[in-house]
């Protein structure tokens, strides 16, 4: 690996990390186009919540990614409504049990603040329970959600 850095000491996570290659550590040289580096992050997703919200619609949401690809995506996948949230622009529905806990595992995947989310998600790697309590009006909650990313 020939030069490679990345420097997040702006985001979240604050650590450096330079890949740089050659035959010693002496002697930096670009290496073959061939060559991979393959690293494992964790980072963590578990959010604590309490609120109590007037419903648990679902949503249609839009994220961009770094590569400023876009993306949507029904949460929870059966969710047939109308209703449009969008990460980048702040547009989610704050009465909404399963919308505010989206939003908030989406937050954590944005790791530079900037918008978009660093990771590659899918519908298919999405599982959304939501539970409710009993005996208290209009209580959905709280949401439950999980990411899967395979690369």
């Amino acid at each position: 690996l020939g030069g490679v850095e990345v420097d997040d000491a702006k985001s979240r996570v604050g650590h450096k990390v330079a890949l740089m290659g050659g035959v010693n550590t002496l002697t930096l040289s670009g290496g073959s186009v061939d060559d991979r580096a393959f690293y494992t992050v964790n980072i963590p997703t578990s959010k604590g919540y309490s609120g109590v919200f007037s419903t648990n619609e679902g949503c249609n949401w839009t994220v961009e990614y770094e590569d400023n690809s876009l993306d949507s995506f029904l949460v929870p996948t059966n969710y047939n409504g109308n209703r449009q949230c969008d990460f980048k622009n702040d547009v989610y529905w704050q009465n909404s049990s399963v919308d505010m806990a989206v939003y908030s595992l989406l937050d954590q995947f944005d790791l530079d603040n900037n918008g978009k989310i660093n990771f590659k998600i899918s519908e298919n790697g999405l599982d959304v329970k939501s539970i409710s309590v009993p005996l208290v009006p209009y209580l959905w909650g709280p949401a439950i959600i999980e990411f899967r990313v395979w690369k």
